[in-house]
């Protein structure tokens, strides 16, 4: 059944209207506002959003630095005089630069207005966020990139599962006092959400002291040094997890205020390397070519490169979970520098509902390994992992200032969680509300709709999570185009999980051609007719549902 929301009801929306909640400042990083542990004389630097989250006008009137001033400095600053409406953000930026082994703590005082008055500021209210932070003693650089890297925060390049990546990093001091460790002297903390990613495997900071040295930057004196591995690992988020977090702790003794310890953490990160993806149902089986292209290592001792060394390439092997190597078509060596086309057929047979990683490995013989992974999507044996109703949508002859509503009923038929996204292929289509429970990293906002959480940033690109046989519902909104001709309306809702992507075609029909303006919008291109001419984009709407049913092919 159709449900129609009348628009043109003006008296009740102006009445509603004028019934509005005063403006609602909001800052986020929120306060108080921890720099942490930052080496003496190095500069950290974050950036604050003020948004607005009320129904009326905000006025900023001023942003600075209250307390604290030069350790806390604003370096950018987009919100003096400026006015804001629902949901909208400026931005400025705060400098924490520590001199000496000790806590610091200052203040940001932020002047708005919330008379509604977006012009001057003649009811000023000041709301004041904290900032905090530490100097010590522990400078950590990075030494396996060009330039060398410095700070407590460093990324791994996109990983394979299976593949490792390592990197090296150095620890020195920053200050006059020796500088002590305990054993060990540097730990992967269990608090780590991957901690089964990430692991140390070298170390010479155990019991080190470490003296001062100028000119010491880069950590080329007097220091200690660790390996980090990475090698993602599934684990919470499933195998489709793309963001991997990991936390070193540093154990000094004497690296922080007071000569305390620092308790400075270094922060590392990395993101897996999914590639293609393999669908097979339960019980049967798919084949698929894997192409491993790459380039031949460079052989160190010929000068100049290019050179005749050669590489022997060995037997490729392919691991995962229901996966085999059927056939390959790789050379068998291979000349330094030039390009190398491998392709290899793998089978995928799962017993069991979900989805599993893989990945082909094709070795080089005195160099490292060259790795590309996949993912394998075991569904149900028709394929029909998530299930929506209806399966298609038609509303029939609609009219323009009217409001269209559709709960569709989405299920998880498979044997694991399924994840999604919702998105619309119409003019005029939207998603109203959803009750399905929220992805990681996701949180609800006033219409029940999933959105990126600002304190714990999301690991998916997919905003709801479905457990097997879950059920769950959105409702969606159709308004026809104000100014779309006479004639049929075609688009879809699409839903896009890691197991598959799945449409419901939706259709409608207007019969009255479009209400009169006085300015026509302009033309676009170098085509013929104006803006209002729909006849070229009906068509193009009427092949997104199928468009939309092809995309992952195209990824493939």
């Amino acid at each position: 059944m159709k449900k129609k929301v009348k628009n043109v009801l003006l008296f009740s929306f102006l009445l509603s209207s004028t019934v509005l909640s005063a403006p609602q400042i909001r800052i986020f990083p929120s306060s108080p506002y921890d720099f942490r542990a930052v080496t003496l004389d190095s500069t950290n630097q974050t950036e604050f959003a003020i948004t607005n989250v009320g129904d009326t006008v905000l006025r900023v009137c001023s942003v600075g630095v209250s307390s604290g001033y030069p350790d806390f400095q604003i370096v950018s600053n987009s919100c003096n005089s400026t006015s804001l409406n629902y949901g909208q953000d400026c931005r400025f930026s705060v400098t924490f630069i520590p001199r000496f082994k000790q806590n610091y703590s200052g203040s940001i005082s932020v002047v708005y207005d919330d008379d509604g008055d977006s012009s001057v500021c003649n009811t000023a209210k000041t709301l004041s966020h904290q900032l905090i932070g530490k100097g010590t003693a522990i400078r950590v650089v990075r030494i396996d990139t060009a330039p060398y890297q410095t700070g407590f925060g460093f990324d791994f390049p996109p990983t394979a599962y299976y593949e490792q990546r390592s990197m090296t990093l150095r620890i020195c001091n920053a200050s006059g006092d020796p500088l002590r460790f305990s054993n060990p002297g540097v730990l992967l903390l269990q608090e780590s959400p991957d901690y089964s990613s990430f692991g140390i495997t070298a170390s010479t900071c155990n019991h080190s002291i470490l003296q001062y040295a100028t000119d010491n930057d880069d950590c080329s004196k007097n220091y200690c040094q660790f390996t980090v591995s990475f090698s993602p690992q599934g684990g919470i988020g499933g195998p489709e997890k793309e963001l991997f977090y990991g936390y070193v702790k540093v154990n000094d003794l004497n690296g922080g205020p007071g000569g305390a310890p620092s308790e400075a953490i270094v922060y590392v990160n990395g993101r897996s390397q999914l590639g293609e993806y393999i669908y097979a149902p339960v019980g049967g089986e798919a084949q698929t070519a894997v192409r491993v292209n790459f380039t031949c290592p460079d052989d160190p001792t010929t000068t100049p490169p290019n050179e005749n060394s050669t590489f022997i390439i060995g037997t490729p092997s392919v691991v995962g979970t229901y996966f085999e190597l059927i056939s390959y078509s790789c050379p068998e060596v291979c000349r330094e520098n030039n390009p190398v086309d491998c392709t290899a057929v793998v089978s995928f047979a799962p017993q069991t509902p979900g989805v599993f990683p893989g990945s082909v490995i094709v070795p080089v013989i005195g160099a490292e390994p060259i790795r590309r992974s996949f993912i394998g999507v075991a569904g149900s044996l028709t394929g029909n992992y998530l299930h929506v109703n209806p399966q298609s949508i038609d509303f029939g002859n609609v009219r323009r200032l009217v409001s269209y509503g559709q709960t569709l009923v989405v299920r998880n038929t498979s044997g694991s969680d399924l994840e999604f996204s919702v998105s619309m292929a119409s003019p005029g289509l939207t998603l109203s509300s959803a009750n399905c429970t929220c992805n990681r990293g996701y949180i609800g906002d006033q219409r029940g709709l999933c959105v990126p959480s600002p304190q714990n940033p999301p690991t998916s690109t997919r905003a709801y999570r479905l457990r097997p046989g879950e059920v769950c519902s959105v409702v969606i909104n159709f308004s026809p185009p104000l100014f779309s001709g006479a004639g049929n309306i075609n688009g879809a809702v699409i839903f896009d999980t890691q197991a598959q992507v799945v449409t419901v075609p939706l259709s409608a029909r207007i019969d009255v051609p479009p209400p009169p303006v006085s300015n026509p919008p302009p033309t676009l291109g170098s085509g013929s007719g104006g803006g209002c001419s729909t006849g070229g984009n009906s068509l193009w709407l009427a092949l997104i549902p199928a468009l939309a049913l092809i995309r992952r092919l195209i990824r493939r």
